[in-house]
């Protein structure tokens, strides 16, 4: 299978190829980023027809992508054989010189070019460990390979059957045709890459040089939040990388007025809003920034702007809606999810407004974030945060803590920054409250005094933190959600890099601090540490995978000892139970039936009508399990687990 997955990853890339090639853009950076949205493209598509069929089976994918690069090819030798920008190396005469003017530079894209091979090897060996991705992220993709179809099933996890899909597919191909996680996390690591990139493009849309360019793309790449993404399952780092590259391709086609940039940046936006329900909260801003250069610009033509809105509708309908479409036909509702989010929480009781205010100062607050600093220092400066933090919120007449403001149980507090490089709680760094933020806040208004482009990513990302504050209650793990935001942002920190002492200082300081923080948080990631006690080096697979499941009681080794590797099995499991990814085992052979709703209790009667050789069961709060006789049935327990094994030659239902 793993040959038959290799040439599946050429066929995608050859249709990517193909049809980037056609669309045409026209610099080097917009090629390879069509390139990446192509093979997106390429992926959604054909899991989306597949899925209809009841088809997600390897030589029916192998089919689809065959067929979909054919498709393509037969696009490009209708249309000359267009072959892609000319890519060259600089000359040893420009390489040199650039080692003697930008030296900062070429340590900094040393630094971060090392420490996302090493990444790449941390994916290579740790399964993904975090919560997010067991709850509903890998789960969701097996149920997909089992069911062989992307439509939802009876379970009590709507993030499951009902979020945002497009992210996940990308695990998909992987764990479709080797049967197991490893490369996974490729998908998000791909998406820091392309995001690269994209930020890249954007500094010299914006007018920057080369060299300025290459450094706002690697000071975005050492950012806390993106170094631990970049190892996760989880969808926060691909929705931002393609909400990037729309932007930016939208730029480059808006200026330029070619329409294959235009196309293919509304493929990328329908991919984005197929990806997370995030990606919408950029929009407003987006919008609004978009408008003030139309009216103060005046373009002779709307046509540039009329093609983009069309590549957009054709892009949600064809990339992005399947999902909301599938809600609607089995929820009722095209967010599947949104209700049932806002009666659990205690949102209703507060207005978006007041909840936005409140939100707003909380993200702020956490954007003060000192991840990836030593430990000693960050110490010290948590305590500091702490008191400013309290002097403020007094001010600004903030509340602390309130349970209408929050997030079920979650609360907030000035003591409760650890300054951990975790994948749940992280923010940006430094660099993220004093590089980040204060651009932004002065490009959304000197971008309105000089009518500069830079205005847009700097309206989209304060009309995001808006958007997402006046939408969910708060949260401790809301960091991740801004991977987004600034990704389109990174290129306004190119201005940093500039002549004169003064200045090649700052950049010098800028840099040195961007490396240290990005290799602290690399070796200390809580989830995946590469130094200390509990450093991955020396440990087996499961043991890495088992790293953080003491703590969080996810009952791996009662799995593996209680139910063989290709036993079916009735789970009875709450919403977002990380047991459940385990359940389907290493290599995914056990079968999974999920049991929604549940039995009020499971006992003899349940059991005689159910008859599961294995039943796994919740039992604290959720589902009780009733004595039986042991003649019958064997009992392993693990609390807050059970599993129910029944004992002789059985038949399953």
């Amino acid at each position: 299978m793993a040959a038959l997955f290799a040439l599946d990853i050429i066929l995608v890339l050859a249709f990517a190829y193909f049809l980037a090639a056609v669309l045409g853009p026209q610099s080097r950076p917009a090629y390879l980023v069509a390139i990446f949205v192509s093979g997106w493209a390429d992926l959604v598509l054909a899991a989306e027809i597949l899925s209809l069929f009841h088809l997600i089976v390897p030589w029916a994918m192998l089919a689809a992508h065959a067929l979909l690069a054919a498709v393509a090819a037969a696009l490009w030798m209708s249309a000359g054989r267009p072959g892609p920008p000319r890519f060259s190396l600089p000359s040893r005469r420009a390489v040199l010189g650039s080692l003697k003017d930008a030296p900062d530079l070429w340590v900094l894209g040393l630094v971060v070019g090392l420490t996302y091979i090493l990444l790449a090897v941390v994916n290579i060996l740790v399964p993904p460990n975090n919560l997010d991705s067991l709850m509903y992220h890998l789960s969701r993709v097996v149920f997909w390979i089992q069911h062989q179809t992307l439509a939802p099933w009876p379970s009590s996890s709507l993030a499951q059957t009902t979020f945002p899909l497009n992210a996940e597919i990308g695990s998909l191909g992987s764990m479709l045709f080797l049967r197991q996680d490893a490369l996974a996390g490729f998908v998000q690591w791909s998406s820091a890459l392309a995001a690269m990139v994209s930020v890249f493009g954007l500094a010299r849309g914006f007018g920057a040089s080369r060299r300025k360019a290459a450094f706002a793309a690697l000071i975005f790449l050492s950012l806390p939040m993106i170094v631990l993404q970049s190892t996760t399952t989880q969808n926060d780092l691909t929705t931002g990388a393609m909400t990037t590259a729309a932007i930016y391709l939208f730029l480059l086609g808006w200026r330029t007025q070619h329409k294959g940039a235009l196309i293919t940046s509304g493929a990328a936006l329908g991919l984005a809003l197929g990806m997370k329900y995030t990606a919408f909260m950029v929009l407003p801003g987006l919008g609004l920034g978009l408008a003030f250069l139309v009216l103060v610009r005046k373009p002779r033509s709307g046509r540039g702007l009329s093609t983009w809105a069309a590549a957009c509708l054709v892009g949600f309908l064809a990339l992005g809606a399947f999902n909301y479409a599938q809600n609607w036909l089995h929820f009722g509702n095209p967010f599947g999810v949104v209700k049932i989010i806002a009666r659990q929480t205690n949102r209703a009781r507060v207005s978006p407004a007041v909840l936005a205010r409140s939100n707003v100062v909380r993200d702020i607050y956490s954007f003060l974030d000192f991840t990836g600093l030593p430990r000693p220092l960050a110490g010290a400066a948590i305590k500091v945060k702490a008191l400013a933090g309290e002097a403020a919120f007094k001010t600004l007449k903030v509340p602390v803590d309130s349970p209408e403001l929050n997030w079920h149980n979650k609360r907030f507090g000035f003591k409760k920054s650890s300054g951990l490089a975790s994948e749940a709680g992280a923010f940006f760094g430094p660099l993220g409250f004093f590089l980040w933020l204060p651009l932004i806040l002065y490009w959304a208004g000197a971008g309105f005094i000089k009518k500069d482009d830079r205005l847009i990513p700097a309206l989209a990302f304060l009309g995001f933190m808006a958007a997402i504050g006046a939408s969910q209650a708060w949260l401790p793990y809301r960091g991740r959600y801004y991977c987004l935001a600034m990704a389109f942002c990174a290129p306004l920190v190119a201005g940093v890099f500039r002549r004169g002492l003064l200045m090649v200082l700052l950049r010098g300081f800028i840099a040195g601090l961007a490396c240290l923080v990005m290799v602290v948080t690399m070796v200390t990631n809580v989830q995946k540490p590469l130094i200390g006690d509990d450093a991955i080096w020396t440990k087996t697979r499961f043991e890495r995978r088992a790293l953080v499941w003491d703590e969080t009681k996810i009952p791996y080794r009662l799995l593996e000892k209680a139910i063989p590797p290709q036993a079916r099995v009735a789970s009875i499991l709450p919403a977002l139970d990380p047991a459940l990814y385990p359940l389907f085992g290493e290599k995914f052979g056990r079968t999974v039936i999920s049991i929604f709703p549940p039995p009020s209790a499971v006992d003899l009667k349940w059991l005689q009508d159910n008859p599961f050789p294995f039943v796994f069961v919740h039992v604290t709060g959720y589902c009780h399990v009733e004595d039986l006789p042991s003649s019958r049935y064997r009992i392993f327990t693990s609390l807050p687990y059970k599993v129910i094994v029944r004992l002789g030659e059985n038949k399953d239902p």
